[in-house]
């Protein structure tokens, strides 16, 4: 209780720095809210800051209030999971919130979806958040933008905080007279080690008086500009809106900010357009205004991001509205109408005004009764597509008259990123005239069969009966002609099935499991270098699988008796020209309509490319982790000199920031150390520097270290004795501090860990037990690999990038050693290592 009191007295502590409550209303935090209700499709949206007693929105769209009490607050239950979408789908159900006075009274929330605004700190300072009168659901595209958005905010608050911190250093070297040369030169060090992007104009022709790389960086610009006015060297700012801001800044005084905001830049020798979050303040120097200080956040990603967000919505609309037969986006289980176009409102004898937005029972009641609902419930649930042909359908009319009309439909799956289905795309074809003509044949062959057994009897009834005969030999033209422009209608879908696959440059297979026949397209042929004439079997795709036959083989298995989705990535060697190729399969076992023989059924496509793609990351990563470390140690150098000048000078503010400097430098070094010994080990190149030396001194070394650095976990130590080894010191401690610090972050605090080691013949073991949540038998195989982490609700908000434990082993393969895992989920685990002992151990 005593820690959460602590971090929430720090987290409104680091609210009140932002300086942001009882602001006054700002353009850039109402467009933001204005976004976030538009793409969420929502009345309400809000930006709150959650207070020690209450609630303030910075912006509130579709309410009147700006603060509520903080016990009333939706927002104050989301930021205590700081990096989780809060969404209660339907507050009514909730417990938490039936009975708040939001609900039962006005503005009668129904639904609530909010994302924690959390600073560079990780301090949750309120959310983003959307509001509704009915229960909803976010789709997958609306929840990524409303991260998205909140980060915008975070922005914002970040760069106004940074901006008052400059101003006040500015006012503070201006009193400081005698120093101001000192300040000056000390300021010029701060804006060059800077992490932020910043650089210093000087005098109306913007002459680059200091400048940061982390703004070089930003501009794709050398060190050498410094010194030349700013259109000198970068001509292509000339005319633009970012520097006449510059020169505004400069004659008026006033500070300037701005947010997504396009700069045309020379990067590599190319114009781009990139997006910028900036503020321009005003260089003060004894009263006058002698320059103009840039601090600059680029943002590029996070526009582009929403403007995907919002084409890829547009263009959707666009393909439904325009398509010639009847189509319509059905969203969730409660199949609510989002998007209809007017061939389907026709046959709806609807308009858009009386669908859109409605669940498609409140506007059809009748349907209720129908099959349509479950069929399209069933869709959501499955994934698979439905499609039915010549179905009956009773629309009501507006005056309540029901017309039973005849229809082909499909409905297919529309899925989000996760590959969810989350809506239907329903297409209707209206065939009653088709189907009407076709009963109208039938009717007439009957009657004509019954006319010609009457035919020998009444030759008095001839004329009228030769007359009807006529006339249905007429429907009968009619009705074949209808049928044939059906048919050339069925076969043009075919073939535009067909041309789409091949166009995607994909693969069909069709295996039969009782023959061993697969019927495969010409795509997959060229990708395995089957001749056109070969009759494929099940063993000739298996054989050509490199060295990976019984794995992929066990997989498809496994997934026809479950009947479950079989998704292998895996090699295969081309027959023509013998080449490896990497390979994506999906497919699913199914009952054919015709024989009842069992089929299974799938897709694949090369992804040799991507694969290539992932090496080329890898290596990225060890080139880059390689290079930064050499600058990263002289910039310690120099925050270090700089923090002991500043102490000797009794500047403590300065020497504090240049503090915070040494300890960030500290934390990116540790990361890049981190990735290098990942690149190395992948390279097999980690170094060991061996000698001997007793194992008990390690033990005894990482007790004191948790004895000074843990305070919520009892960490136990049982005695061990003397154990001479022949090994790289510095990294089996990195291994046995590893399995302790992941032994405490994965079990509850409070809860006991312990530290043990003994003989095993030549071997010496060394375990970390913890009483945390356990590892499934599943993922224990795959625990020690590169960047695998254990997915799940209880560890998604624990850090980490998957690496630890994939060096753990390979250090202790570098040794010749062993290491692995004991564990029963929900029960806790045992990670060890082994090591060979020293053999003049026996001697003594």
């Amino acid at each position: 209780m005593h820690k959460n009191t602590t971090n929430e007295q720090q987290r409104l502590v680091a609210l009140k720095s932002y300086q942001i409550l009882d602001t006054a209303i700002e353009e850039d935090y109402e467009e933001l809210t204005d976004l976030a209700a538009a793409i969420c499709g929502t009345p309400i949206a809000l930006i709150s800051l959650v207070d020690k007693d209450r609630q303030w929105f910075k912006s509130h769209k579709g309410v009147d209030i700006s603060e509520t009490e903080r016990s009333h607050s939706f927002c104050a239950h989301a930021i205590l999971n700081p990096h989780e979408l809060m969404q209660v789908e339907d507050v009514k159900a909730d417990p938490r919130f039936r009975n708040n006075l939001f609900v039962t009274g006005d503005p009668h929330i129904s639904f609530y979806a909010g994302m924690p605004l959390v600073d560079d700190e990780g301090f949750a300072l309120g959310s983003l958040c959307v509001i509704d009168r009915q229960p909803r659901k976010l789709t997958e595209t609306q929840q990524q933008a409303l991260k998205t958005l909140s980060k915008q905010v975070v922005n914002k608050l970040l760069l106004r905080k940074k901006l008052l911190a400059l101003e006040t250093a500015n006012q503070e070297n201006m009193q400081v007279s005698l120093k101001s040369r000192e300040v000056e030169n000390n300021l010029r060090l701060i804006i060059e080690q800077s992490p932020a992007a910043i650089v210093v104009f000087r005098g109306m022709h913007m002459i680059i008086d200091a400048i940061n790389p982390s703004m070089l960086t930003l501009l794709n610009q050398q060190p050498d500009i410094q010194g030349k006015p700013l259109l000198d060297a970068m001509p292509e700012l000339k005319n633009q809106p970012a520097y006449d801001l510059l020169r505004s800044v400069f004659e008026t005084g006033k500070t300037i900010f701005r947010y997504d905001t396009p700069v045309v830049l020379n990067r590599q020798g190319r114009l781009e357009t990139g997006y910028f979050n900036f503020t321009f303040a005003p260089l003060l120097e004894n009263g006058e205004v002698t320059g103009v200080i840039d601090m600059a956040v680029e943002v590029t990603d996070q526009v582009n991001a929403r403007l995907a967000i919002e084409e890829g919505a547009h263009q959707m609309k666009e393909m439904v509205m325009n398509a010639a037969m009847g189509m319509c986006i059905i969203r969730g289980h409660d199949l609510v109408i989002e998007i209809a176009n007017e061939p389907m409102l026709r046959i709806w004898t609807r308009t858009a005004e009386q669908v859109i937005g409605k669940r498609l029972t409140e506007v059809f009641p009748e349907v209720i009764e129908q099959p349509y609902p479950d069929m399209l419930r069933n869709v959501l649930d499955t994934g698979e597509t439905l499609a039915i042909p010549e179905l009956t359908a009773d629309i009501a009319e507006t005056d309540g008259r029901v017309n039973r009309i005849y229809i082909d439909f499909t409905y297919k799956p529309l899925r989000n990123s996760a590959g969810e289905p989350e809506a239907i795309v329903a297409t209707v074809t209206d065939i009653t005239e088709t189907v009407k003509a076709r009963k109208l044949l039938e009717k007439s062959q009957s009657r004509l069969q019954d006319a010609n057994v009457e035919l020998g009897a009444v030759n008095e009834e001839y004329i009228a009966l030769n007359e009807e005969l006529i006339m249905t030999n007429e429907h009968l033209r009619l009705a074949e002609e209808s049928l044939m422009d059906l048919n050339k209608q069925l076969l043009e879908k075919e073939e535009s099935l067909r041309l789409s696959i091949e166009a995607a440059r994909m693969g069909t297979y069709n295996l039969n499991l009782k023959t061993g026949i697969i019927e495969v397209n010409s795509y997959c042929r060229e990708l395995f270098g089957f001749p056109e004439d070969m009759i494929v079997t099940a063993q000739d795709g298996f054989g050509m699988m490199a060295a990976e036959e019984d794995r992929i083989r066990d997989a498809m298995n496994l997934a026809i008796a479950n009947n479950t989705f079989f998704d292998e990535e895996y090699r295969i060697v081309r027959n023509t020209d013998q080449s490896v190729r990497w390979v994506r399969s999906v497919g699913r076992s199914s009952d054919s309509a015709i024989g009842g023989e069992k089929h299974f059924y799938g897709t694949m496509v090369d992804i040799t490319e991507r694969k290539a793609s992932d090496q080329l990351k890898e290596d990225f990563i060890s080139i880059v982790s390689h290079e930064m470390r050499s600058p990263l140690t002289a910039l310690k150098g120099y925050v270090q000199i700089l923090e002991w000048k500043l102490k000797k000078s009794a500047d403590q503010l300065t020497a504090g920031i240049a503090a915070k400097a040494g300890r960030q430098v500290d934390r990116m070094t540790t990361l890049i150390t981190g990735f290098l010994d990942v690149a190395r080990a992948g390279e097999g190149k980690i170094y060991l520097n061996k000698t001997m030396f007793d194992l008990a001194s390690v033990l005894k070394m990482a007790k004191e270290e948790s004895l000074v650095s843990n305070h919520s976990h009892r960490i136990t130590f049982h005695p061990v004795e003397q154990i001479l080894v022949t090994a790289d010191r510095d990294k089996i401690e990195q291994v046995l501090v590893n399995f302790i610090n992941n032994a405490v972050k994965y079990s509850p605090n409070g809860s006991t860990v312990s530290v043990s080691g003994n003989r095993r013949g030549d071997l010496v073991r060394i375990s970390v037990t913890d009483e945390g949540m356990g590892i499934t038998l599943e993922d224990q195989t795959r625990i020690f690999e590169r960047f695998y982490r254990v997915l799940g609700s209880s560890t998604e908000n624990i850090s980490g990038f998957g690496i630890g434990l994939y060096l753990c082993k390979e250090i202790i393969d570098g040794h010749d050693g062993r290491i692995g895992v004991e564990s029963s989920h929900g029960k806790g685990s045992t990670f060890w290592f082994e090591l060979p002992i020293e053999v003049q151990q026996e001697e003594m």
